[in-house]
């Protein structure tokens, strides 16, 4: 097996219900914006997610009016994917696949998005060189990670000591990791943004509040948000 290849611990039914939380919720809404931001989608694009899980954002590139390919190694993950896109009469197309070894001609797509799975893999580097691959020349990749300097990954670790997590073994990486990765991988880096700075707590208080942190965390502290997305144009790999 390859040392690229990812073990997430979640299950969908978990997965899912943390974006039924107040907390996942907003979490959800300003993690997508920051993706779509970045995206920039043009109509009729061919959009690859790779690692989409139960499909949450591969579920609106599509709504956007991309088309779309999911992968995910997870067979329980692709089945509540297929159930909603179904639901909702999204024609999109999963596979199951290792993100490091996909089943696709180089140079298929405009668009490759990665949300929160280099963090799980042990080998990013491969992910990402793959990514590289199938990409056409003029294609690009967003990417969205969990920021090793945002006090919610160090709150993660410290839970994981204690309790089995699905965190225990992740690889956070802070902005200029996830950039030196980018760079290594055939890339260059056009832009990038971090988002959520208030506490993870489910207390209405605060999150009804929450933009007057994402305004005082993005002027303080803007590389310490708990989630970093960068997208990044294809370039030729030595």
């Amino acid at each position: 097996m390859s040392a690229a290849r990812t073990n997430t611990g979640f299950n969908a039914a978990a997965y899912d219900s943390w974006f039924e939380t107040p907390l996942g919720r907003l979490c959800g809404i300003l993690e997508t914006a920051s993706i779509l931001k970045l995206a920039q989608l043009k109509p009729r694009e061919l959009v690859l997610d790779l690692g989409c899980g139960t499909g949450f954002f591969t579920l609106e590139l599509a709504r956007r009016g991309a088309r779309v390919i999911g992968v995910d190694a997870s067979a329980e993950m692709l089945k509540a994917a297929e159930v909603e896109a179904a639901r909702e009469k999204l024609p999109i197309s999963f596979h199951r696949a290792q993100a490091d070894s996909l089943p696709f001609a180089s140079q298929s797509f405009d668009l490759v998005v990665g949300v929160t799975l280099l963090c799980f893999a042990e080998q990013p580097d491969l992910i990402l060189r793959e990514a590289n691959r199938l990409l056409k020349d003029s294609g690009r990749i967003v990417v969205g990670e969990l920021n090793r300097l945002s006090y919610w990954s160090r709150l993660r670790k410290v839970k994981a000591l204690f309790h089995e997590t699905s965190y225990r073994h992740a690889h956070f990486l802070s902005p200029s990791e996830l950039k030196q990765l980018l760079w290594q991988a055939g890339f260059a880096v056009r832009g990038n943004e971090t988002r959520i700075f208030f506490p993870p707590t489910n207390w209405s208080p605060v999150l009804k509040q929450y933009s007057l942190f994402e305004r005082a965390g993005g002027a303080l502290f803007p590389s310490h948000g708990a989630f970093v997305g960068m997208k990044a144009d294809k370039q030729l790999l030595c």
